[in-house]
């Protein structure tokens, strides 16, 4: 199951962001994050409340790409620029991103 069908599932269902926010006890931009697809990849826990709300299986971390790696807000929040840099400036913004951190990382092992 992919998002186009996640997003044809709350169709069917009549459900809202609000909704599903409600249902799931998740922020409203948690779910707008994910029905939008600023988050590529959420927490397995994040979509496993999602599946559930709209009535379907949960799901085994590869069937969707996801991981279980731990997403604090802090991390979370810089994917979301990430992808924000990416739409409003494009791949090379992104690219120079990755170099600046990089270049940051090495500066601090110096």
């Amino acid at each position: 199951m992919d998002l186009e069908q996640l997003k044809k599932r709350k169709k069917e269902l009549h459900l809202t962001y609000d909704d599903l926010a409600r249902l799931t006890k998740l922020e409203r931009s948690t779910i707008t994050n994910v029905f939008c697809g600023y988050v590529k990849y959420p927490r397995i826990d994040t979509l496993n409340k999602i599946l559930v709300a709209m009535q379907l299986p949960t799901t085994e971390d590869e069937e969707f790409g996801v991981s279980n790696y731990e997403l604090t807000p802090d991390k979370e929040e810089l994917l979301m620029l990430y992808e924000e840099i990416g739409s409003k400036l494009g791949s090379e913004a992104q690219k120079g991103l990755i170099n600046y951190a990089r270049f940051l990382v090495d500066g601090a092992k110096n």
